[in-house]
């Protein structure tokens, strides 16, 4: 920066960490609050996992809430972005209102502001409008050197739940997630709905498919070698780069399978 621009004060390191993030933390924390508040049901579906850290840093659980919102084109004369709007909240289902012939007024946080500054409310017919998916990763929590439990991550859940759902009259649904025992006995103790997670429970049949096979396993162990070889050796590396150029063959790189993902192993 003294090179490229000498007049510019790089801020401190105090400010970043007491002042930007935590000012950037709040803006999208308010806009997230903002477009539950809008959901056009009471509930609020979740998919969950949790993981340990490859440093050593602790374990984490987070949350990824989906909900709907409506959204409608704005005023005639406004070029904006669509609006959002608050319909009345529907109970019991999650299918959008019926159309209706008459308009809703829109409320102060879809206002918009004329050219005088002030701003106006506009009405909106229901025709017009659509449901719009939302989702939002919600804070991960580091459970630190604590065991994950069905008690520890039960707690996590409810203070996500309690955090982000409990003010603006949200309750939360369905939860998407693995098998994991302690996860789902998490969600018992909660009374939540537990949904098996489709790519988890076809991750475990391919899995076990591959291990039953005749020899596959042995195959796969071998393959997985080489790669190893290839990726963790700089000259081995650099002698497949040279062979690839010789015979005009795409510079690509060997890539190990991932266990939980099974479209890795079978490309």
């Amino acid at each position: 920066m003294a090179m490229a621009v000498p007049q510019y004060v790089v801020p401190s390191r105090h400010y970043f960490s007491k002042t930007a993030v935590p000012s950037l933390h709040m803006q999208v924390s308010d806009k997230i609050k903002c477009a539950l508040r809008n959901a056009i049901c009471g509930k609020v579906h979740l998919t969950t996992d949790t993981w340990t850290s490859k440093h050593g840093q602790g374990r984490y659980i987070s949350l990824t809430a989906h909900w709907m919102n409506v959204v409608a084109a704005g005023p005639p004369a406004d070029s904006s972005l669509a609006h959002v709007l608050p319909p009345p909240r529907i109970a019991g289902h999650h299918s959008l209102p019926p159309v209706a012939s008459s308009s809703y007024s829109a409320s102060s946080s879809t206002a918009s502001t004329s050219s005088s500054g002030q701003p106006h409310t506009f009405t909106t017919n229901f025709s017009t409008a659509r449901g719009k998916r939302q989702q939002a990763i919600l804070k991960p929590i580091c459970l630190g050197d604590r065991p994950h439990s069905a008690k520890e991550l039960w707690r996590g859940i409810e203070q996500q739940t309690d955090e982000w759902f409990l003010p603006v009259g949200l309750k939360p649904g369905l939860v998407v997630c693995d098998n994991g025992r302690n996860l789902v006995a998490a969600l018992g103790l909660a009374g939540l709905t537990h949904i098996p997670c489709l790519a988890h429970v076809l991750n475990l049949v391919v899995q076990r498919f591959i291990h039953h096979y005749p020899n596959m396993s042995e195959l796969l162990h071998k393959v997985r070698a080489v790669c190893a070889r290839f990726r963790r050796s700089h000259p081995a590396a650099a002698r497949l780069s040279a062979l690839q150029r010789n015979f005009g063959l795409p510079a690509h790189r060997l890539i190990c399978d991932v266990p939980t993902r099974w479209n890795s192993t079978l490309p």
